[in-house]
């Protein structure tokens, strides 16, 4: 099968072998009050909970270095349109 992004109409497109195209509007996976799909909310709940609560951190530095390397690694692939395995 295959998953495609359309950015510039906000759509996700699924194609699954030997079945119909499945098309999801992007604006319908995320809450219209909260950025990113509530991610910005939870960063700030967080960060919040660190700080002030003095509780542990959901994910290490290490993780999120990590996290973030992988989705530059992606965005360095998708703009080049050489496809790589990373």
């Amino acid at each position: 099968g295959e998953l495609i992004l359309d950015e510039e109409r906000g759509m996700i497109y699924i194609k699954k072998f030997g079945e119909n195209i499945v098309e999801i509007s992007t604006n319908s996976l995320s809450d219209l009050n909260s950025g990113h799909g509530g991610g910005d909310s939870a960063l700030i709940n967080d960060l919040y909970n660190v700080f002030a609560l003095n509780e542990e951190p959901v994910t290490t530095l290490s993780e999120s270095l990590e996290s973030h390397i992988i989705a530059l690694k992606a965005e360095a692939n998708r703009k080049s349109k050489i496809r790589k395995r990373i």
